[in-house]
């Protein structure tokens, strides 16, 4: 696709606006409402276990008549990083794991075989977790921003003043009596797509909501909180590893050009190209998107930067821009980690990662701008696995202990 066909809300993620819309408004009228009344009528364990039924049924049927195979060897350019190091994982820990194929093109769909049983799992082995332990609650249902934040305001917890509206109008109504700065952002989604921070006034309060517009039903407008967006990611009873996440950013020397920095970060070993779904961190891309974004700043690839004079390649904190991931596990404040390990309780999951807004994770909640944003059911894992900054954390390896000890 032509870069000039890129949404600029999506960028650097391919736009497919039409349908995320209908998607949504599925989801909101039928999907999820028809999702709450069988699992009130028919027991979660039961509900889990006819969809696993179904899933099974689907793949031997695929199988026999010879459109799905199973391989125990990837093409890595495929799938995502935060599948890859559970994989690599569990081939390192010397599982009997397959993918599940169709044609030449790998699925997210996997299957474990183990102490004599097969388990099928899509994504990441968590999920076999919450099937055979029902005392767990279904974690993708808190993927929905309005119905975290609910939960949160229920237990007085800490997070921006905000609610979910289908009705422009009355999004716009309640931004403005909430009083500037605000964050508006879609029901659901990933990645700061369609998200406008930091707004100041009622025309970009119109033009923010009309973005959401574009790709969901469902508008969110919330209090804007300054600071870092973090994310802690929390398996069993135990915080495992955090991250701070950065829009792309570069620092002068007093010599170097804009481009020569941009160069120098792009070589760090673990940045993939633009896209490349086998990574993590990706190299910023010089193009009219970037030009235009440098403009704005009153500079260009060719101005040289005064020492210590940073200037930021990207308004979009996600790593498909080019974004630094700095480990901050060993900083976190004991009352911070009591304040995230309450929330992992109340939502009785058996992994979440949880993203918040602070300055300074070192220091307590109660002392500064402080927010829990979001909940992930399937956190990406492998941010902590190859931050720009500081140690990587094996979080996989913690994943299949957890997981294989309750199997």
């Amino acid at each position: 696709m032509k870069e000039a066909n890129y949404c600029p809300h999506c960028y650097p993620a391919y736009a497919n606006h039409k349908q995320e819309k209908i998607d949504s408004m599925l989801d909101f009228y039928f999907a999820a409402p028809l999702g709450r009344a069988f699992t009130t009528i028919f027991p979660q364990a039961l509900f889990r276990r006819t969809g696993k039924v179904i899933l099974r049924a689907v793949l031997s049927f695929s199988q026999f008549i010879q459109h799905a195979q199973l391989t125990d060897v990837l093409d890595r350019s495929q799938l995502n990083n935060g599948i890859l190091v559970i994989w690599d994982e569990a081939k390192r820990r010397g599982l009997e794991i397959f993918n599940i194929t169709f044609g030449n093109k790998h699925t997210q769909h996997f299957i474990l075989r183990w102490k004599g049983k097969t388990y099928h799992f899509d994504r990441s082995p968590i999920y076999l977790v919450t099937e055979k332990c029902h005392h767990y609650d279904d974690a993708r249902k808190y993927d929905d921003k309005s119905v975290f934040k609910k939960l949160l305001l229920h237990h007085h917890l800490p997070c921006p003043q905000g609610d979910v509206f289908f009705s422009a109008k009355k999004a716009f109504d309640y931004g403005l009596k909430l009083g500037f700065p605000l964050v508006v952002k879609p029901a659901v989604s990933s990645f700061s797509r369609h998200v406008s921070f930091n707004i100041q006034s009622e025309t970009e309060l119109r033009k923010a909501i009309e973005v959401v517009k574009q790709v969901n039903c469902r508008v969110v407008v919330e209090q804007y909180i300054p600071g870092d967006v973090h994310r802690v990611t929390l398996l069993d009873k135990t915080i495992v590893a955090s991250t701070k996440r950065q829009a792309a950013s570069i620092v002068g020397d007093g010599v170097s050009t804009i481009e020569r920095l941009i160069d120098e970060k792009n070589n760090h070993p673990w940045r993939g190209e633009p896209k490349q779904l086998d990574c993590t961190l990706h190299k910023v891309e010089i193009n009219s998107h970037l030009q235009q974004f440098l403009a704005k700043q009153g500079v260009n690839l060719k101005t040289k930067l005064k020492k210590d004079q940073r200037i930021f390649l990207s308004n979009k904190i996600n790593n498909g821009n080019g974004a630094d991931v700095t480990n901050v596990t060993a900083d976190i404040h004991p009352e911070n980690k009591k304040l995230f390990l309450k929330i992992h309780q109340i939502l009785n999951v058996p992994l979440s990662g949880i993203d918040f807004i602070c300055q300074d994770v070192s220091i307590p909640w109660q002392q500064q701008s402080f927010a829990v944003i979001e909940n992930n059911s399937l956190p990406y894992i492998d941010a902590h696995h190859y931050p720009s900054v500081g140690e990587p954390i094996n979080v996989a390896e913690k994943v299949w202990e957890f997981v294989l000890s309750a199997l």
